[in-house]
């Protein structure tokens, strides 16, 4: 009886520490890391990430910013490294973190490409500052089973910064891990919500994206342009058809439904998603060849294949041809009144798409089943 005494004395001490139980812990970390991804995904964030060779990148995200493109990352010198367009909610160098954070024993999360089996886990909280302490073991490597920590410092329910124990990181991975996904790599962040520095910074992203990419006034101004208008179709479709001639390829959602459905001609299985991934890029009325065709490349950065964009215009319709560095036509965009009514994939195959603001409920039925 003594000793079961002094165990819920000592457990009480412990409570006390920590401010409240692990459970509570959890469910307010959990409640805090909820409210700083809604307000990503609002207004926007601004990080610097600390590598595991101890450089340091800055991550903007502006999810509704004026052109197209709503994320960039800067090398240490201040460089621009990557620019892209990913979706509304979606700061690369804190999702780990987060997944890891609201993850429960059994599940496996993913960190620099290493995948882990959460053994144990358990929450600890003292004021503004929340470990999460975990047993984990490594399921695609040889780390082993190891102990590792997160801590997240927090003020005004919203993460302020992210730091993960540099243990969770392979140093056997080869470097390209972190040389083309440097976000993905990330054991330390800071997060900065001020919405002037998040216009700033990405504004300079677009600027220094121009310079070092658009050399001729006339192609940045065409390129300005279709940005502009694929973020006007984004905003003001809430529901779209796009299909190529014969159907075999394309994308239908609903918003009255809140159904979605993607296929291609690859013989590939049918994905049906909701609002909730309708803005991903193969599941939006371009398919994702607005960000294919300029800022995809084999390593995640943002060179182009192309050497200008040429514009012609009829009434309202505007129309964009990408002029590859051989001089044939890359691509083509057509828009009419300022939203997206066709393109042309030329990429590969040519492929002509055509684009409406309505769901076509037979082919969304058809291609769901």
């Amino acid at each position: 009886m003594r000793k079961t005494l002094v165990l819920l004395s000592a457990l009480l001490l412990v409570t006390g520490i920590t401010g409240c139980s692990a459970n509570s812990s959890s469910a307010k970390l959990a409640k805090i890391i909820s409210n700083t991804q809604k307000q990503m995904g609002t207004l926007g964030v601004l990080v610097t990430d600390t590598l595991p060779d101890g450089t340091t990148i800055n991550e903007v995200h502006k999810p509704d910013s004026t052109f197209f493109v709503n994320e960039a990352v800067f090398n240490t010198d201040g460089t621009l490294k990557q620019i892209s367009r990913k979706n509304p909610g979606d700061v690369l160098s804190v999702n780990s973190a987060f997944a890891i954070a609201t993850a429960t024993t059994g599940q496996t999360f993913d960190f620099a490409t290493t995948t882990f089996k959460i053994l144990n886990i358990d929450y600890t909280n003292d004021k503004n500052e929340y470990k999460v302490n975990l047993k984990v073991k490594d399921q695609t490597g040889s780390m082993g089973t190891l102990n590792t920590t997160l801590t997240f410092e927090t003020a005004d329910d919203l993460v302020q910064s992210v730091n993960i124990d540099s243990n969770l990181y392979n140093r056997d991975n080869p470097e390209e891990v972190c040389l083309y996904y440097p976000t993905g790599c990330s054991l330390s962040s800071t997060l900065d919500y001020d919405t002037t520095n998040i216009d700033n910074q990405m504004n300079t992203a677009f600027e220094d994206y121009q310079n070092t990419q658009l050399h001729d006034p006339l192609t940045v101004a065409n390129f300005k342009d279709i940005m502009t208008q694929i973020n006007q179709t984004y905003s003001q479709y809430p529901s779209w058809t796009v299909t190529n001639s014969d159907e075999s390829s394309g994308v239908v959602f609903d918003a009255d439904s809140n159904k979605g459905v993607r296929w291609d001609s690859y013989g590939d299985p049918a994905t049906v998603f909701d609002s909730s991934a309708n803005q991903e890029l193969t599941n939006g009325p371009d398919m994702g060849f607005t960000s294919s065709i300029f800022f995809d490349t084999t390593d995640g950065g943002s060179t182009f294949f192309f050497s200008k964009v040429v514009a012609t215009s009829s009434g309202t319709t505007n129309s964009y041809d990408v002029i590859g560095t051989d001089g044939s036509v890359m691509g083509n965009f057509t828009f009419t009144n300022g939203l997206l009514t066709g393109f042309t994939d030329s990429l590969a195959v040519k492929t002509q798409y055509q684009v409406s603001p309505k769901a076509d409920l037979v082919l969304l039925k058809k291609k769901s089943s």
